[in-house]
Order: structure tokens, then sequence, then C-alpha cells
């Protein structure tokens, strides 16, 4: 689903494998909304950085059926599987509505899939496997095993004529603990000579946590409230957005924060904290416009699956509004420092994380200067020593 404006596709779309004696096509499909997610050119901390720059994206549904139909029927294969970085929901749909794919192994919203659902649709007979399983959709398997090898997700499979008759799926936590898992010496090895030249940096112990921190949540979590609370505390902005990622290790209580920590849940290509004079009516369309990408009825629209992390904003949400309602409606009620938003009023907003859209460029402050939100959260901790950061509480449903 990747072309090259130019020469068309960036890569083949598929590739074909046999194991134990079945021939598998496996048709890739990367993140859709690459040049939504991350903008073509970003002119970040002083470098440009060009992410996607003469290159197209997207579903692409009507290519599925011909790729699926050149597998079978040219390339003889006995399964096909279609290993997507669209999101859950988004392969929910390719699930429901195109025919022939056998097994979904996704990603992108980083859900560990541990019981079956099924959804009435197209059916093939596929026998039920024991807990926990994969989604059943319409004869489709959908399977994804969470993110940064904390399970690994296994599945076995019966085929006769071409069909899958039985399964079993199931999650593996991995659990860093040598009575659980031995070390490979070699894998061992290889990370030890990589991170050595930056132990000393990345050891550096910046605080400790007397509560759970995370990054796993559609609205919010506490490590994304303590980003939004260092950037508050270096800004003195009114507003801060956060992007609404899930990623990155859980610390628990008792923990050492370490700037590997703050790297792992933090660390991406265009991290700048920029500041803006935004109106209030800037504020509330552009937390619309977040809402329904996420919670858009057709998941074809849905481009994420987070929500962003905020500071300083209180609001009332009405997630399920009619498909043909104006998407303000979501948003009941929204409050800035506990005063009721005021659409004519400049705020001061701090955001981070791709934040080169059009619409507010112009707003941008020429101070305080721009710093990478890495930065920023590690020298926050280094001046608070122990955080205690509740759960979230500023968001409301109706």
């Amino acid at each position: 689903n990747m072309l090259n404006n130019r020469q068309g596709r960036v890569f083949k779309p598929y590739t074909i494998k046999e194991r134990g004696g079945v021939k598998i096509g496996i048709i890739g499909q990367g993140f859709p909304y690459v040049p939504i997610a991350h903008p073509k050119n970003l002119n970040d901390y002083n470098k440009s950085v060009s992410i996607s720059e003469d290159w197209s994206f997207g579903i692409r549904q009507d290519d599925f059926p011909e790729l699926i139909r050149k597998l079978r029927e040219d390339e003889k294969v006995d399964l096909v599987v279609f290993q997507s970085h669209n999101g859950i929901e988004v392969d929910k749909k390719i699930a429901s509505t195109i025919d022939g794919i056998d097994i979904i192994i996704g990603g992108h919203t980083h859900d560990p899939l541990p019981k079956a659902i099924e959804i009435k649709g197209k059916k093939r007979t596929i026998q039920k496997a024991l807990a926990p399983q994969a989604l059943e959709i319409g004869g489709t398997l959908l399977i994804q095993a969470g993110s940064h090898g904390k399970f690994l997700g296994r599945i076995d499979l019966e085929i006769k004529d071409k069909k899958i008759v039985k399964y079993n799926h199931k999650l593996y936590p991995v659990i860093a603990n040598p009575k659980f898992i031995k070390e490979d010496p070699t894998m061992k090895k290889l990370i030890d000579d990589q991170h050595k030249p930056y132990e000393k940096k990345l050891g550096e112990k910046l605080a400790i946590t007397d509560g759970l921190l995370y990054r796993r949540d559609t609205m919010c979590g506490t490590f994304d409230r303590l980003i939004v609370e260092a950037i508050k505390a270096e800004y003195d902005s009114e507003v801060v957005f956060s992007p609404g990622f899930r990623w990155g290790p859980t610390l628990l209580p008792g923990n050492v924060i370490t700037v590997k920590d703050v790297y792992d849940l933090t660390a991406i290509t265009y991290a700048t904290v920029w500041t803006y004079d935004l109106t209030g009516e800037m504020l509330r369309n552009i937390l619309a416009d977040i809402l329904d990408n996420v919670f858009n009825r057709d998941a074809y629209l849905q481009q994420g699956g987070d929500f962003s992390r905020l500071y300083g904003v209180d609001l009332v949400l009405k997630i399920n509004i009619p498909p043909d309602a104006n998407i303000l409606k979501r948003i009941v009620d929204m409050k800035i420092a506990g005063k009721k938003l005021d659409l004519k009023r400049n705020y001061k907003v701090s955001i981070w994380g791709g934040t080169t859209n059009p619409k507010i460029v112009n707003n941008l402050r020429k101070s305080p200067k721009p710093r990478p939100a890495y930065e920023v959260v590690a020298d926050y901790l280094r001046q608070t020593k122990k955080v205690k950061i509740p759960v979230p509480d500023y968001i409301k449903y109706v």
C-alpha cells in the first residue's frame, strides 16, 4: 500500500513462505495514514526531517481481491496471511468485508488479543480453540501480540483442502527473569555491545516513582501525565498536548526512573516541544478532530486509536454521536484551568509530537526556546527526585 508517486509500488506487495508443507502467501500492509501522523517535512529542532516525501499511502482495499486471487490461483498458496499495521478496528473491517484472508497478524494499536470474538458476516467453518484465542471474524482469524516484546504470539493450524479446520492460539508473556526464560548469550552480547558506548548516559538515575507509570490507555496514562506536567513546569503554558502513544515499559512503584526509561517512553524523531497562541475555538476544533480520528464509526476514518493527552483541560464528552452529526457534538463541555472555554480568547499552548499543522503554524511563539520532550522530562525528574502521579481524571462521559 506504499507507492512512490513516480515509480509505483515501493515494495513487492506479498511474499511466499513454506512451513510444514503448507505454502503461505503473506501480504504486507504499512500504516495507511503516514502523511497525517508523520508530516512529509518537519522543521524539527533545527533540522529538516523528510519522512514520506513523494510517497503516498492508504488502505487500498480495492487492491486486495486481485492480490488474493493472484496468490490463490497463480501462486497456488494454501493459506493467505495479511500482515498489517492498520490497527485493530481497521483490521476488523477488512476481515468482515474482504473474502479470502485466512489470518490477519495485526499491529499499530499494540493490543494483546486474549479472547475470541465472533462477528457475523461471511463464514467458513473453523473449529473453536481454547482461550486465549484470536478474534474470529467471518472466518478470518485476527491476532495481535501487544508490543515491545511483552508477549510472544503463537498460532498452530491444521489445514485441509486449503482451509483452516482447527487452530490453537496462545500469548506467552515474556518475563525478564532467568527462572522463566533463559537469556540467549549471542543475543545478550549483541545488545550489550550496542549499549556499551551509552551505558553511563542511559543509566543515569533521575528519580523514583511512588506509583505505577505507564503509557497504555485510549485517553491517558500516568506517564503521559508526567510528560505534560514536566512541559507545564518548563513552559508555564495554560494547555499542554502530548501525543497519544501506547508504548514503552511499565514502571512499578519504587522503581528508579533512568534516562533510558525516559527515552523508551518519549524518543521519536520529531519530539520538539513547540509553543503557540491558539484561540479557544481553534483548541476546541482540534480536539473535536482528534476525537473523530479515534471514535469515527467508520474504522477506515480512524487514524490511530488514542486521544491526545492533555494538561489544563477538563472535558465532558459524548463519544457516540449519530453518523451525520457535527463532530463538535462530541464535546459537551470544555474548561481551561477550571474556567469555561472562551472561544475568542488566546491561550498559551505547548505541543510535541508532530505539530507542523498548517492551520496553526502561523501562531507559533518565538519564545521560549523549543526543546525535545525527552530533555524536558529528564530535567524535570532531576529536580523532582520523587514522583507520584495519580490516574488522570480530567475526562468525564455522558
